[in-house]
């Protein structure tokens, strides 16, 4: 029990200190940072629930909250990692920078990355 409490007040403590003094240079970083440690806050939070003695049906409602805490985290990541990894792409295969990746666009990324990579004999 009293391993849960230090942890709890240990990532409360750091959620904290990256609220205020902000150690990241990019803000969406520092936000996926807070909702990541407030995730793992609450999770310790709820968590302790365990601990008492709880029908089969709050044993579930605790365990379905604590999985949906977590899910959220895990789709605004993906969320981020998605509108990252669409922006790399744009900028690497767009060529006449219009916002709009075409075929013959693609095609030609594909053959100059082909052509790099080609060993010659």
């Amino acid at each position: 029990r009293y391993q849960l409490y230090c942890a709890m007040w240990l990532m409360s403590v750091f959620a904290l200190l990256n609220i205020f003094l902000k150690p990241f240079k990019y803000s969406i970083l520092w936000r996926l940072e807070n909702l990541s440690l407030i995730s793992i806050t609450v999770t310790l939070n709820i968590g302790i629930l365990y601990l008492e003695e709880l029908s089969s049906s709050a044993r579930f409602a605790v365990t379905l909250i604590i999985f949906l805490c977590n899910m959220v985290v895990y789709v605004v990541f993906a969320r981020y990692i998605g509108e990252q990894l669409k922006e790399e792409i744009f900028a690497r295969v767009d060529e006449d920078n219009s916002g709009d990746v075409t075929c013959d666009e693609v095609s030609k990324y594909v053959n100059m990355q082909w052509k790099q990579a080609k060993p010659s004999i």
